[in-house]
């Protein structure tokens, strides 16, 4: 290579002594003030977030969680795994999740079955259950 600038391209930029050399970070806060859409990231992630829609169960796939739901309420303690929905507390929808652990009791009255770790799970909520 044979330029005009050959002679100089390898040396290092001199910086003045008495100014230190500024961090990324604050160099990025120098132009903060300018970022007119605050937020805008947060809500583009947001949108992008994938949640679940809530399964539509059939008459027989819910004839089949009210038979097992009988049967945890007249024997007690039975090792269950639940197959739930969980609604999304921020956009419509929600996410599907398993449940797992001893049935210790079912209350009719709020719908909801009990599981020995403090897990409550509202009936509606069921999608399926297996009893180990």
């Amino acid at each position: 290579m044979s330029g005009r600038y050959d002679d100089i391209m390898d040396m290092s930029y001199p910086y003045p002594s008495r100014h230190q050399r500024m961090s990324r970070k604050e160099r990025a806060a120098q132009f903060s003030p300018f970022a007119a859409l605050t937020g805008y990231g947060d809500i583009i992630e947001e949108e992008a977030r994938h949640v679940d829609e809530r399964p539509m169960l059939s008459d027989d796939e819910k004839a089949i969680i009210n038979e097992k739901l009988q049967m945890i309420s007249t024997h007690h303690s039975l090792h269950v795994r639940l197959t739930c929905f969980s609604e999304d507390s921020l956009k419509r929808g929600g996410k599907i999740t398993l449940k797992e652990g001893q049935a210790t009791k079912l209350d009719k009255e709020k719908g909801t079955l009990y599981l020995e770790s403090g897990i409550r799970v509202h009936f509606e909520d069921i999608i399926s259950i297996e009893i180990i």
